[in-house]
């Protein structure tokens, strides 16, 4: 019971670290640190565009998965891929090409 207590914890913590800076950044600030990249608007655009597209295909895989592994480990990696990704694009040349 308190194992169950504890995966719950955890699935929150992973939602509040993951999914609300991943939204509030890529709806609110992408565009204006797009702007004071010097870029033009049309990179904030298509940057918006992409991330959309990915998450509709990321839900296509991951739907398709759950009939192969259990839950929580698709979660678990989602999870763990936005953290890398997240990381990677902070610590990345603000170009063009790495925005998009």
């Amino acid at each position: 019971m308190l194992w169950a207590i504890a995966a719950i914890c955890l699935l929150h913590a992973g939602f509040l670290y993951v999914r609300i800076p991943h939204r509030v950044f890529s709806w609110t600030h992408l565009p204006g640190e797009v702007n004071l990249c010097g870029l033009p608007p049309a990179v904030a655009s298509w940057s918006l565009a992409l991330i959309g597209l990915s998450n509709i295909v990321g839900s296509l895989i991951a739907g398709a998965c759950t009939q192969r592994f259990r839950s929580k480990y698709i979660l678990a990696a989602m999870y763990g891929s936005r953290v890398l990704l997240i990381g990677w694009y902070l610590v990345a040349p603000k170009n063009q090409v790495d925005i998009l």
